[in-house]
């Protein structure tokens, strides 16, 4: 019990990331669709996913601004530590 609340709440907790990947083959002119699920660490999705090089300044619930992976513009999100979600905070 003492070691689980030593290890960090970014690498204690997780996500499942669902991706739909189409493949072609050019040579048979063939497309396949394959749905491929992945178990992350919420550390691991923050670095490898978002491409936050610090995911644990994140902890202090300062914003943070990166680029969002759908629309390549910039968004600004924020660490919730009552939901253990990324919040996006909302630019006026």
């Amino acid at each position: 019990m003492e070691e689980r609340r030593r290890t960090s709440i970014l690498d204690r907790d997780s996500l499942t990331v669902i991706d739909t990947i189409a493949l072609y083959d050019p040579t048979t002119n063939e497309e396949s669709i394959r749905i491929v699920s992945s178990n992350l660490s919420w550390r691991d999705y923050m670095m490898f996913r978002l491409g936050i090089n610090r995911p644990d300044a994140l902890l202090n619930g300062a914003p943070f601004t990166l680029m969002d992976p759908r629309t390549y513009e910039n968004i600004t999100v924020r660490w919730n530590a009552n939901t253990t979600k990324l919040d996006t905070v909302r630019q006026n």
